[in-house]
């Protein structure tokens, strides 16, 4: 390694060397040298940087600047230490303060590295999470959202049309997260009771109206008169292939309809 017992000067010294992007050096002693100035002038690619606290800052050794927060201040850059992202140094300034009061003798590195504002949009649903910030790279964790939507269901986080996958996706750019709902959904059972027969099964959104479907059971001698939600016809009465709406507010629920019969007369 390079050693700097013997260097008195080092003004200029990378002085524009642009194509400079990390410099180690963390076996530097700068205390006795009388000039360090623009040291780093023009090196305006460099950002990795190790050193001790032998190795002395200050500004006018002309260390690059953080970049310009970017993408309408939603991306932010930062002197990240020992890759350690909960210390950083919001500005050259900054860092070369906290590097010079430093009271151990370790190398420390500084990188810099961005993060990303992560916002959520409810789509008309309650309790948005909180805005976060996600470093470049790293994965988003999922906010357990447990939000409501009056007579929906959640689905999921959707960037445009696609649904966002939490453990595969690493953020590099700002994104909004938008929940995609379904509306709640029932189902009408037809039962035959006593008839023969099938009937599918008939599926409902919340607000869909809709014709309940034609009745295809039979029942030797009788007729069919109706449908009614007990199989006794004590409940609520359908006819065949009434118009209906909203038989249940409630998602996943089964609406039980029982064929009602009526003896034929001769």
């Amino acid at each position: 390694g390079w050693t700097t017992e013997n260097v008195d000067n080092m003004f200029s010294m990378f002085s524009g060397c642009s194509a400079l992007t990390t410099l180690d050096v963390s076996s530097w002693n700068t205390e006795n040298v009388a000039d360090t100035s623009n040291m780093f002038n023009g090196c305006s690619n460099l950002t990795k940087l190790t050193c001790s606290r032998t190795f002395k800052m200050n500004s006018d050794q002309a260390l690059r600047a953080l970049p310009e927060k970017e993408n309408e201040d939603s991306t932010t850059y930062y002197w990240v230490v020992d890759d350690n992202k909960d210390k950083t140094y919001g500005s050259t300034d900054t860092l070369i303060a906290g590097h010079n009061a430093l009271s151990d003798t370790d190398p420390h590195t500084y990188t810099i590295e961005k993060n990303h504002v992560v916002t959520f949009d409810t789509n008309e649903g309650s309790d948005t999470p909180d805005t976060v910030k996600i470093w470049d790279n790293d994965y988003l964790t999922d906010p357990d959202y447990q939000g409501t939507k009056a007579h929906h269901q959640f689905v999921g986080w959707f960037v445009g049309d696609q649904a966002f996958e939490f453990n595969e996706t690493k953020i590099t750019s700002p994104v909004t997260l938008t929940a995609k709902w379904r509306l709640n959904e029932y189902a009408v059972q037809f039962h035959k009771n006593n008839g023969t027969g099938m009937m599918e099964k008939q599926t409902f959104q919340y607000g869909e109206q809709k014709a309940l479907s034609e009745n295809t059971f039979s029942r030797t001698g009788y007729t069919f008169t109706d449908w009614n939600t007990q199989a006794n016809g004590e409940g609520n009465s359908f006819t065949d292939k009434q118009e209906v709406k909203n038989l249940s507010e409630e998602d996943g629920v089964t609406i039980d309809l029982y064929a009602q019969w009526k003896l034929n007369t001769y």
